[in-house]
């Protein structure tokens, strides 16, 4: 199996007594292809929680991805549109480099959203894990996560807002003084926590799950 760096969870939650909707769980991750999964006949690893997901909720078993690069694959899942639309055709990098390709700082705020949609429609929005669709290296003036129709963010070093960053350790170092890997993103956000790099996707777990259960007591 691909080695799993990066995710993004997206978890929706309906919190209206007027009407039954159902929860939605956007999981994305990076590096990782349909057929890694053991319910989609993957022999050689196990994966009971997503093959749970997909048992009780929806499968698709005939999709296509729209780029096979982070920043326009996750803003064409965002707003259901191409991404070169938005001028997002590879990774958001530095400013320079962003623009001598052509292309924007950041997805703009007045995209179509999936998460705005279900917001106005009365659901609870969250955002957990990487964004990098603006607000990275030198491009500190894009808009918060939160300005695309979530209620709340965490994520990592590409995005505005609170995050997690990761702390490292080398052979033979002093533990009690790690290193720190993007320090300059502790300026994109307030609400920075930092901590040991192997539990960074636990960390955007334990604070997904908080949320998801406030919202589903709130219906």
């Amino acid at each position: 199996m691909k080695p799993l760096f990066t995710f993004l969870i997206a978890a929706l939650l309906h919190t209206s007594l007027a009407a039954v909707q159902p929860n939605v769980i956007l999981v994305f991750i990076d590096d990782m292809g349909w057929g890694d999964f053991s319910c989609f006949g993957n022999e050689a690893a196990s994966t009971p929680h997503i093959d749970r997901l997909a048992r009780e909720g929806v499968r698709f078993k005939q999709f296509y991805v729209n780029s096979p690069i982070c920043s326009p694959s996750r803003t064409a899942i965002s707003t259901g549109q191409y991404p070169q639309r938005w001028r997002i055709t590879s990774y958001l990098a530095h400013r320079q480099l962003n623009t001598r390709r052509g292309m924007a700082q950041w997805l703009d705020p007045k995209a179509p959203m999936l998460a705005r949609s279900l917001q106005q429609a009365g659901y609870a929005t969250g955002h957990f894990g990487k964004w990098h669709m603006g607000g990275q290296r030198d491009v500190a003036d894009a808009p918060a996560i939160t300005e695309y129709g979530f209620d709340v963010s965490l994520t990592n070093f590409e995005g505005m807002g609170p995050k997690l960053l990761p702390l490292t350790l080398r052979p033979g170092q002093d533990p009690n003084k790690p290193g720190r890997i993007w320090a300059d993103a502790e300026r994109l956000g307030k609400g920075v926590r930092w901590m040991q790099r192997s539990k960074i996707t636990a960390g955007f777990v334990d604070a997904a799950i908080p949320f998801i259960q406030k919202a589903a007591k709130a219906k």
